[in-house]
């Protein structure tokens, strides 16, 4: 039996992006080793994370994302491949040197030796470029003068004789010798072809440029791409769709909240979105099954703006521009120079630079990049971030975490397994992005929503500290509703700054010291006020339950007294004069003209006027009148049934007069739940207004004659008219409120029925 073959195992860590141009050399390398009857397999293994030698700028290494300690990493795909000698010689190819027109001498490491094997070679192949011969150890080891551009390294795998042109040399194991490509095959039995495939190999596995920079086609990755990279497009695509449709609808400050919101405005229900209102015909702002365009569109930037150019369009897309410079058209594409992993100009066998066509930009009218070409963020810090966050996310997820959609989870989460998206599970990756954008949606809203609300408060606190420079934040909620005394205290009787610096909601009050002692002086006379009123409803109320106090019109007065007991009388007789202003104004009230028109009585008090206007007394003798020059005749007013008399309509402008008069003279009239009649001018009629509950209704305004302001939301059809003298009878007082400082009691009555009593 012969011996045994002993095989030759190493490992490459491939780019995710590299992945398919790596296996596809592998399998013409297996070929061409099973037509030589020599062993060779290989295996892909899971991705492996590699942290970035340059941390703190790890962000903008392609393909780099951050693991769960923070460490800037990036995948990698390890190829185990094993294989047995390559030749039969002893010899082992390990590089390839290429010289190059400027004179330097390129060394093309070979994929089938270690990165370990080449390190301890490493010296020895430097030495052999340093001291560049471009002889053939087979043809002649002293030099032959011949000018050859390639030479390749071959490693003696054991002590070995060559037999060459010029006699026998001895190499001992881990010699270097060099051959030419000519003499590979015939003397040392190593086929050119696999040697190149070899190359091929070294080549599939380098990275490019930065984020597969045009002026490298592998790089354009229309195959596969990156993982993160493919996330940052994601990013880039959809997150200015975002942002052209946010911008149109309010921003996503102005979004509804929960799920069910995120899943229509990131909807994925039409190839074709419609930038417009979801509720008529827009579908969202996730096109559908994007992936494999975002994967394989070219990454320009014009003027500016970062564009995707399709793959697929006609006359202007990648493939239509470089199908038309294969027949031909200069001017479809640019020629760029094929540069290595490091920036080195490459070379093709016979020593020329080697160009690649891009599709040249110039030559694409504006109008179809405008209108073809999709428009993209900028590929800044905030994409780089998004993406990483996207990729973590993506680790976490759950098949459970989507019912109904588990598959398409374990079809989103195989591609972590190494890394990167290929034609096939572009649309999935994509994918990824919608869900991600749903599930964070809340938190990102609510991000915006603090946003928004922070740069609010800054313009406020400007403008205030403009009017107000010595103002601050105080609180004033334990004060309640103080708009009624801020607005007779300058600035706050301007309403946009009172709306500025006063939050209703949470009594924050942008103040200065000044303005804040007139507050507190004006709360504190309000307090006080307050409880005198107290006090005085007390009085009021015990009156009328213990001591029979009740309720007397005008026209009552009349009937029991004979006249209507002037204010005076009230307070002399009655000795009212030692009662509080606030209880006197619940005790009786007064017209416009100071004449009183109601009054709340006791019995004693009663038996009081009545004995003070001689009423049941007997008759006392009088003087006889003297005569007094005849006046001239008034019509006087018309008395009817009730005490309640008729007068003359007025004139609008007589209307408004009252009603202006009144603002200095009217009070709050009774309390809560008093029933009273009254007669008065229509001096207000607003606009009609809608109430779901009554229809239609119209505000009232009644001046008594004691110039007092009444007020009926009024929804009776039969209303009156402005300048109409009107007379209501046994209306309850429902509210007392103030309009701009003009104290007015809201009164209303079942049917709101009302007589007129206009002359």
């Amino acid at each position: 039996m012969g011996e045994k073959m002993a095989l030759i195992t190493f490992t490459e860590n491939i780019a995710p992006s590299r992945v398919e141009r790596f296996e596809e050399v592998l399998e013409k390398i297996r070929d061409a080793a099973m037509a030589r009857k020599i062993p060779f397999k290989w295996e892909k293994k899971d991705a492996i994370e590699i942290p970035v030698q340059d941390q703190a700028n790890g962000k903008y290494v392609r393909g780099a994302y951050q693991d769960a300690q923070g460490t800037w990493v990036v995948p990698r795909v390890p190829f185990t491949v094993t294989h047995g000698p390559l030749d039969k010689s002893g010899f082992m190819p390990i590089a390839e040197l290429v010289k190059m027109p400027n004179g330097d001498v390129q060394i093309r490491r070979f994929g089938t030796v270690s990165d370990e094997e080449m390190e301890k070679l490493f010296p020895k192949i430097n030495a052999r470029v340093k001291n560049w011969s471009p002889h053939c150890d087979h043809c002649n080891p002293a030099g032959d003068n011949r000018d050859r551009f390639y030479i390749t390294l071959l490693v003696a795998t054991r002590d070995i004789t060559m037999k060459t042109k010029k006699g026998n040399i001895k190499f001992q194991k881990g010699d270097l010798s060099q051959v030419g490509s000519a003499c590979l095959d015939k003397y040392t039995d190593i086929d050119p072809q696999m040697i190149a495939e070899l190359y091929r190999l070294e080549r599939a596995k380098r990275v490019g440029g930065v984020r597969a920079a045009p002026n490298d086609p592998t790089g354009w990755g229309w195959k596969t791409m990156d993982l993160i990279d493919f996330f940052q497009r994601c990013v880039m695509f959809y997150g200015h769709n975002e942002q052209a449709y946010l911008n149109k609808h309010g921003g996503l400050a102005r979004q509804g909240e929960g799920e069910e919101a995120a899943k229509r405005l990131y909807s994925a229900t039409s190839e074709k979105f419609k930038v417009g209102y979801r509720m008529e015909g827009g579908t969202g702002i996730f096109p559908k099954g994007k992936g494999r365009r975002i994967m394989q569109a070219r990454l320009v930037t014009m003027n500016g703006k970062t564009y995707f150019q399709p793959y697929n369009l006609k006359d202007w897309g990648v493939q239509a521009m470089l199908k038309k410079y294969d027949a031909g058209d200069a001017n479809a594409c640019t020629e760029m120079p094929l540069l290595d992993e490091n920036g080195v100009q490459e070379y093709d066998d016979n020593g020329q630079p080697v160009f690649v066509p891009v599709p040249n930009l110039a030559a694409i009218p504006q109008k179809i990049i405008n209108n073809n070409f999709d428009r993209l963020l900028p590929l800044d810090d905030t994409t780089i971030e998004q993406a990483n966050s996207l990729r973590k996310w993506l680790m976490r997820l759950r098949p459970t975490d989507i019912p109904g959609k588990e598959d398409l989870v374990n079809n989103m989460k195989a591609i972590l397994k190494y890394g990167y998206v290929g034609e096939k599970s572009a649309n999935d990756a994509a994918e990824a992005w919608r869900y991600w954008q749903i599930s964070t949606y809340d938190e990102r809203r609510r991000k915006v929503v603090e946003e928004a609300e922070r740069k609010r408060k800054e313009q406020i606190q400007a403008f205030l500290t403009q009017r107000v420079p010595d103002g601050k934040w105080r609180e004033t909620a334990a004060f309640g509703n103080i708009e009624d005394i801020l607005r007779r205290i300058s600035p706050y009787n301007d309403y946009t700054f009172l709306n500025r610096a006063y939050d209703r909601r949470t009594g924050q009050l942008w103040i200065s010291d000044a303005n804040y002692a007139q507050i507190e002086a004006a709360l504190e006379a309000k307090k006080e006020k307050a409880e005198r009123r107290k006090a005085a409803r007390d009085e009021h109320d015990r009156r009328i339950a213990d001591e029979g106090m009740s309720y007397y019109s005008r026209s009552k007065m009349i009937q029991v007294f004979g006249q209507v007991p002037s204010r005076q009388d009230l307070l002399t007789v009655l000795e009212w004069d030692k009662n509080s202003d606030e209880l006197n104004e619940m005790l009786f009230g007064t017209r416009y003209d100071g004449t009183v028109d109601s009054a709340y009585l006791r019995p004693a008090e009663q038996a009081k006027l009545k004995q003070h206007y001689g009423v049941g007394q007997p008759a006392q003798p009088v003087a006889p009148p003297v005569a007094q020059p005849a006046a001239q005749p008034v019509a006087p007013p018309v008395q009817q049934a009730g005490g309640q008399m008729k007068k003359p309509s007025v004139t609008q402008a007589e209307a408004n007069r009252m009603k202006t008069a009144s603002k200095g003279t009217s009070q709050h009239q009774g309390s809560i739940g008093d029933r009273i009649s009254i007669s008065g001018y229509v001096t207000m009629t607003s606009k009609p207004f809608r109430n779901r509950q009554n229809g239609y209704g119209q505000t009232i305004q009644v001046v008594s004659d004691a110039g007092d302001t009444y007020v009926i939301f009024m929804y009776n059809r039969d209303r009156p008219t402005l300048g109409q003298y009107i007379c209501l009878d046994d209306y309850e007082i429902v509210n007392h409120n103030e309009y701009y400082g003009h104290k007015q009691t809201v009164i209303n009555a079942p049917g709101q029925t009302w007589r007129d009593c206009t002359i």
